[in-house]
């Protein structure tokens, strides 16, 4: 086995330190930097935190190197054996049953499937067949321990009787992981070792191909998108074009437009001139000047005014048919105002009698009863009812006259 780099995110009073061991293996620093801590934590790497029941904090390893700055309690350790490169990274907290522990290989940066998660606990045991202590006192050496004690299988390490102490005896166990050990590599079974590396393998593949794929379509892509932009410059070029024409007929237009803007004033010009020209005509050699000039511009307003009150007493299409149908009446001339006004009292009168004539006609009764006196009296003058009437009209402011007495 054999270090190559370390990680520590936070432990102790560590944090964010890597560390290469593969060209120097010598760590001087000065005292208190934290080289004892760094060491614990390759120790703790390989066989995880001791203590951790136990209410003595320099006994309790989980608090005594819980970060002093808060932040992910752990970090990671790469190291060989057996030809090939791991790298085991573990993350505690605050109980050893929420730990978290993995183990990756570094070649293709998958779980490792050499050894069982149970043995990622405790590494150096599968690594070294030493116990905690017999590391402890062996291959790590504590300063607070220089004079450590020997265990059986530190004893069996010196004396070359490891092989012999742990085949011996122990037939059925290591039949039974070499048992397990093909379990887990079964090709069959869906969680053998081998059947993941296999399906692993056609993913790949699988992978590849999707990504030939991709890359054929990228490289398409590639050439339409250069296709595209060589068009989009064509296209520039063809805009720009147009944007010189349209300002080249832009400047014509304005030309054009100044050139017709001055044909109308030369014809306002000249229409100016000829309205000039006859005013002059019109008016003495000389302009009026003074009195003559307000009197002339009096006279302008009346003319004005008069032209308009004109203008307002204009007749309607209505009042001109009704002028030419009554106007043959008028051909002695027109009447004068107070003949119109004798007319219209005259009109007014007569308007009057035929209301109470109407007023005055006999109702049906009245008809009935003057058929009846007409039948009574009938072939009588008339004259004989009214001197009668008259007479006895006579009698009675008579007899008026006399009622007093």
């Amino acid at each position: 086995m054999k270090l190559l780099a370390c990680h520590i995110e936070n432990f102790g009073k560590l944090r964010d330190l890597s560390l290469d061991f593969s060209e120097e293996n010598v760590i001087c620093q000065v005292n208190g930097w934290g080289k004892s801590t760094l060491a614990a934590f390759l120790r703790v790497m390989l066989y995880g935190l001791d203590g951790s029941q136990k209410r003595n904090l320099e006994e309790n390893e989980r608090k005594k190197y819980a970060p002093w700055q808060t932040g992910v309690y752990g970090g990671s350790l790469d190291f060989e054996s057996g030809g090939k490169q791991y790298r085991l990274t573990r993350i505690f907290k605050e109980k050893e049953a929420n730990d978290e522990c993995e183990l990756r290989d570094l070649a293709t940066n998958l779980v490792s499937s050499d050894y069982d998660k149970e043995s990622w606990k405790e590494m150096g045991k599968k690594l070294f067949a030493l116990s905690r202590e017999s590391f402890s006192n062996s291959v790590f050496l504590d300063q607070n321990h220089l004079f450590p004690e020997t265990k059986g299988d530190m004893n069996a390490k010196i004396g070359n009787m490891e092989q012999t102490s742990f085949d011996m005896g122990n037939v059925e166990m290591a039949s039974e992981l070499c048992k397990n050990r093909l379990n887990a590599m079964s090709p069959t079974k869906a969680t053998g070792s081998l059947k993941r590396r296999k399906e692993e393998i056609e993913t790949l593949k699988r992978d590849l191909s999707l990504k030939e794929a991709k890359q054929q379509s990228y490289d398409q892509t590639l050439g339409n998108v250069q296709q595209e932009k060589n068009c989009c410059q064509e296209l520039q070029a063809q805009v720009r074009a147009v944007q010189e024409e349209m300002a080249s007929t832009s400047r014509l237009l304005a030309v054009a437009n100044q050139k017709e803007e001055w044909n109308r004033l030369q014809e306002d010009y000249e229409k100016a001139k000829i309205e000039v020209e006859t005013l002059r005509q019109q008016l003495p050699q000389t302009l009026p000047q003074g009195e003559a000039l307000e009197k002339g511009l009096a006279l302008c307003e009346e003319y004005e005014t008069a032209r308009d009150k004109a203008e307002e007493h204009v007749l309607t299409k209505d009042q001109e048919l009704f002028l030419q149908q009554h106007q043959h009446k008028f051909k002695q001339g027109y009447p004068q105002i107070q003949e119109i006004q004798e007319q219209l009292h005259l009109t007014t009168q007569l308007d009057e009698l035929e209301k109470k004539a109407i007023s005055m006609e006999l109702g049906s009764q009245e008809e009935g009863r003057l058929l009846e006196l007409s039948q009574i009296y009938g072939g009588k003058p008339q004259t004989d009812v009214s001197n009668i009437s008259a007479r006895w009209s006579q009698r009675c402011e008579e007899s008026s006259k006399l009622l007093p007495l």
